[in-house]
């Protein structure tokens, strides 16, 4: 990959990770839509890493609050109107997230990598996600945050 392929698909990740379009699917595509050979995980995954990290710095004094919350138990503001959680909800609520998630990645990892990785696969995808974000936002509920998160 040339320099500008890279920062070209840096650009790409740092716009879409935080937007609910799939960031490793824009990382396909981009390298279709350019023509370019496709990067393949080792990139992805740099560029996620590299996001993980900015994410990190960015919100290090919200991280140190809750890493010594969960041992006090303590309320954790969770957003800007006030919210609260207890620590060891939240960390709990992000363990149900994503352990299940990660078990699964590692299960399909082979048909990830062979089935997922074409620009047809990422557009179904976008598509079926698409249609959920819609069904989502015209049947739910438009006054919850956080801190209403339940286990049940």
């Amino acid at each position: 990959m040339s320099f500008i392929q890279i920062i070209a698909l840096a650009v790409v990740q740092g716009i879409t990770e935080f937007l609910p379009i799939s960031s490793s699917g824009h990382l396909i595509l981009g390298s279709w839509l350019f023509n370019w050979p496709d990067q393949g995980l080792v990139f992805d995954t740099a560029v996620h890493v590299g996001t993980l990290a900015a994410v990190i710095t960015y919100f290090r004094r919200e991280w140190i609050q809750l890493f010594f919350g969960i041992g006090r138990n303590q309320l954790v503001e969770v957003d800007d109107s006030g919210g609260v959680i207890r620590a060891r909800s939240l960390v709990l609520l992000i363990l149900m997230g994503t352990v299940p998630l990660a078990i699964g990645g590692l299960l399909m990892k082979d048909s990830i990598e062979t089935n997922f990785r074409t620009p047809e696969a990422v557009g179904w995808s976008l598509l079926v996600t698409a249609v959920v974000l819609l069904v989502g936002e015209l049947v739910g509920r438009r006054n919850r945050d956080l801190s209403t998160l339940r286990f049940a």
